[in-house]
């Protein structure tokens, strides 16, 4: 079996280091204009990176498993992540921050992830022309998004590709560069994702049991990590068996043996998950959210240019005579596998993406090297060497499928710039907070346990958890359950008072009787409630729409604070914090008896 050398994989990790750093530069620049405010070390996709941070922070705090924060519904918390674990524990131990950490483990776990990918692509050809071009490619390479953008300035297209869309849902996970800008879970997933395979390769060729214990351990972490990546990892090592079964390359005893050997290993981490299903409400509505796939297409455009190199990558394997053949047919099978995925009968659907992107750049890669190069070298002259020509191919091909990325790089600038102005209308929260905003989150950090629930805007509700013990009524699309009344997977539907969203909205909101504020506080649970700007903006939106209050604003503050039920206990930088009365205070002032 083909393997890289010592000095491709220097190369190797170099170049990951080179692509790990040009990420690190939107973060840069998100301290240098930070100007008084405070940073959250995010520059998009502020709600989910918050709620990364959440679970280091309860990780660093000494918990083994995680509570859902984003919710004041009861739980049973049983959810465990070795790696978001391990990465809290480092930051109790060292006295960093979570942010910290993650960024930290951004950084490495991104460059594991490409050195990894690398390490498997050897494993399948010893062409240095496919290897160092599907590095290039599944490092940079992105889809068409960038062009139904451009050409549907103010609509949405019929197709959304996946790689790039301002108003609409793009997918990191399923583009390479996106997760290592952004996510650290995901890179190490993806990385875990290249290791399994690649001990499973050498496993099935070797018949070493020493590689599927390596895989079967792998896998384990994968299923722990990042669960619904490892049924994909099953089939494709499956379908890996039964090429070479079919090829008569492998003894079926010898197979069967090591595929066991691997499942037995790794299927704990399923069952553990399948027990948290059954055991936690919360944690099982969350996973019901629905995330469907949308049509193919909407993929097929998502990588664009990779895609369709893949394709006829792939027609060139299956059509092929020679040694390469059945190693590269593993990519094949790797690629139909993870496209037929995207489509399994389950809520979410969409996340089973993780990892597609792999296959189809070294498939694209074996079309620029074999299908291109092969055209080349018929067609030069006799003695001319085409390898610079291949090499500017490949460039060019890389260079084409930059655009989306480009541009998503460039939007985590401009995001930074205007605060996340742009995605208010959406909740996403701001990659800043004022001043008085921070420390009055750490106020409540200090003064908070997980017993207590913190009704604030939903911008708020996203940070809280980062820094707090406390839980907050909404902060999050999926993690906070029962956001909002709709088709939410197999919720079971809820009085419209708990859904979450609604809830704060009423509460913020001038025209809300105090009867009302006091039957939102006791339905869920309330214990203090958090006024800044953003809750003001919320006052001030309600009362546009109340023709009798234009021209007489409401201060949300002062409003609040004349609430017999209410206690203000800090004031400060233009943010106020107000401690809850207990229930039978609140009872009676539902009942108009309040004192």
């Amino acid at each position: 079996m083909p393997s890289a050398s010592r000095r491709e994989i220097t190369i190797a990790i170099l170049w990951s280091l080179f692509i790990m750093l040009a990420t690190c530069m939107p973060y840069v620049e998100g301290v240098r204009l930070a100007r008084g405010r405070y940073f959250s070390g995010l520059v998009s996709a502020v709600d989910e990176g918050n709620v990364y941070l959440s679970w280091i922070r309860q990780a660093s705090e000494g918990r083994l498993t995680f509570t859902n924060q984003y919710t004041a519904q009861p739980q049973r918390p049983l959810s465990v992540n070795v790696f978001l674990l391990a990465l809290g524990r480092t930051a109790g131990a060292l006295n960093l921050t979570p942010i910290q950490v993650f960024h930290a483990a951004r950084f490495v776990s991104g460059a594991l992830c490409l050195v990894s990918l690398f390490l498997l692509v050897s494993a399948v050809t010893p062409d240095p022309a496919v290897r160092w071009t599907s590095l290039l490619l599944v490092s940079l390479s992105s889809g068409f998004g960038w062009y139904f953008d451009m050409t549907h300035p103010t609509s949405l297209p019929a197709i959304q590709p996946i790689d790039y869309g301002p108003r609409w849902v793009y997918q990191p996970e399923a583009i390479t560069f996106l997760s290592l800008l952004l996510n650290p879970l995901f890179c190490f997933s993806m990385a875990l994702i290249c290791l399994s395979l690649l001990c499973a390769l050498r496993a099935l060729e070797s018949g070493r049991v020493g590689w599927a214990l390596g895989a079967g351990i792998l896998m384990l972490g994968l299923g722990n990590a990042h669960t619904y990546d490892l049924p994909v990892v099953y089939l494709v090592m499956v379908a890996w068996a039964a090429m070479g079964l079919i090829a008569r390359r492998l003894p079926w005893q010898r197979v069967l043996v090591q595929l066991a050997v691997m499942v037995v290993l790794s299927m704990p981490a399923l069952v553990w998950q399948y027990h948290v299903l059954r055991s936690d409400a919360v944690y099982r509505a969350k996973a019901d959210t629905l995330t469907q796939s949308g049509p193919y297409l909407n993929f097929i455009c998502g990588y664009g240019i990779v895609w369709f190199l893949g394709a006829a990558g792939a027609v060139w394997v299956l059509v092929t005579r020679g040694p390469e053949r059945a190693r590269l047919g593993y990519m094949v099978a790797w690629a139909v596998i993870g496209s037929a995925a995207l489509y399994t009968p389950v809520s979410f659907q969409r996340k089973m993406v993780e990892g597609l992107h792999f296959p189809l750049c070294m498939l694209a890669a074996v079309a620029v090297a074999k299908v291109i190069g092969g055209w080349m070298a018929r067609h030069a002259p006799p003695g001319r060497a085409i390898e610079g020509r291949l090499v500017f191919v490949a460039f060019a091909v890389v260079l084409l499928s930059l655009p989306s990325n480009v541009l998503f790089y460039a939007d985590c600038f401009r995001a930074i710039r205007t605060n996340n102005a742009e995605l208010a209308q959406a909740l996403m929260p701001p990659i800043y907070l004022e001043a008085g905003e921070i420390a009055a989150i750490r106020e409540l950090a200090d003064g908070t346990t997980d017993r207590d629930v913190v009704m604030a805007s939903s911008m708020i509700g996203s940070y809280l958890p980062a820094h707090a013990r406390c839980h907050v009524v909404a902060g999050h699309w999926a993690e906070s359950v029962y956001l909002v009344p709709g088709p939410f997977g197999k919720l079971e539907p809820a009085p419209f008072a708990r859904y979450a969203l609604p809830a704060v909205m009423r509460f913020f909101s001038a025209r809300a009787a105090p009867a009302d504020k006091a039957a939102l506080l006791l339905s869920f649970g309330v214990s203090y409630v958090f006024c800044g700007p953003r809750e003001r903006d919320l006052y001030a939106a309600s009362q546009s729409q109340l023709p009798s209050l234009r021209g007489q604003p409401v201060d949300a503050d002062a409003d609040l604070g004349r609430l017999p039920f209410l206690k203000r206990i800090y004031s400060r930088d233009g943010v106020s914090l107000f401690a809850v009365a207990p229930p039978g205070v609140l009872a009676a002032a539902i009942r108009g008896n309040a004192p």
